[in-house]
């Protein structure tokens, strides 16, 4: 679920759907704020496990155009064109790739995805942040 990469919890991932695999198409994962808020940055961070697949590009529109950013390994942070908006979109241009192979012994491309993404304002603080404790203690 996309809500995995917005719970304030770093050992949920998103995973993009399968589908984007072959032929390589961007995934997408759109976040919508609270409130039209000015966003300066984004914090991603990818899964701390091999999968999904760890993005090595990136695409991030606060709606005047795609602003494009390597990733590593680690938590990054982002800084880009600031803007008031009240959604963004992330577009997964590059990952690495993993190949498992399935029950039935053919080998198949993973799909990529992200642990988090925090859109951060012009102070650095998280925007719309969740409170990963108090999404543990749901029932």
């Amino acid at each position: 679920s996309a809500y995995a990469a917005t719970d304030g919890d770093p050992g949920t991932s998103w995973t993009a759907p399968q589908r984007s695999v072959q032929p390589r198409t961007p995934p997408t994962l759109t976040l919508t704020l609270p409130r039209p808020t000015n966003v300066a940055a984004i914090r991603v961070t990818p899964s701390s496990s091999v999968l999904p697949a760890h993005p090595t590009m990136i695409a991030v529109d606060l709606g005047d155009g795609p602003q494009v950013r390597r990733m590593t390994e680690q938590s990054e942070t982002f800084d880009l064109h600031p803007r008031m908006t009240d959604s963004i979109t992330v577009w997964l241009l590059d990952w690495d790739d993993v190949i498992d192979r399935t029950a039935l012994g053919f080998d198949q491309l993973k799909p990529p995805g992200l642990a988090e993404i925090v859109a951060l304002d012009g102070r650095g603080a998280p925007i719309g942040a969740a409170d990963a404790e108090t999404n543990r203690a749901r029932t």
